[in-house]
């Protein structure tokens, strides 16, 4: 569980808490839009006032944008997930999508180059996990493992998610 300071009152509250007080305020049906687009708010669970959320001070880690608007508008359980591990891998994912950007800019390649670059890397994986369980000599199994599997998983996440950037830039969403 992740811990947010107001930047009004000074009171420190849960994620939990932070969700909770702004899916209350805003109800269930709200849509995931860039908060630049949507003038999407949050509300202080101990003083109600409702800001950006670029204020935001995070007591636990710099705080990201994302981790409060997907909390609000997808119903996250943030216990459940930290004990599963969600918040581990999506910032993995943003890390490498981060990656990415720094090492080839921004991608806005054609779809079929698109398949070409996920197959790439789903076949990475595929072969890491083969190298895991399968006993091809000492050579081949080092291709294999637990960090390799990770890697390439998480590689496949940001290519696919890299993709649904470009379709958004390219379809205007």
């Amino acid at each position: 569980m992740k811990s947010y300071q107001c930047p009004f009152c000074g009171e420190v509250s849960s994620d939990h808490d932070w969700y909770r007080m702004t899916r209350l305020t805003f109800g269930s049906n709200i849509t995931l839009l860039p908060v630049s687009e949507s003038g999407f708010s949050f509300v202080c669970p101990k003083c109600s006032n409702e800001f950006d959320g670029t204020s935001l001070i995070n007591v636990d880690r710099p705080v990201l944008l994302i981790d409060l608007v997907a909390d609000a508008l997808i119903g996250y359980d943030a216990d459940a997930a930290d004990s599963a591990g969600l918040r581990g891998a999506i910032d993995a994912v943003l890390t490498e999508r981060a990656r990415q950007d720094a090492k080839w800019g921004q991608q806005n390649h054609d779809l079929p180059y698109w398949t070409s670059i996920l197959g790439e890397e789903f076949g990475e994986l595929c072969q890491a996990i083969n190298e895991t369980v399968f006993d091809n000599g000492a050579e081949e199994r080092a291709k294999g493992g637990y960090e390799n599997m990770r890697r390439e998983a998480v590689q496949v996440a940001a290519v696919a998610v890299a993709i649904v950037e470009m379709l958004d830039r390219r379809y205007g969403r």
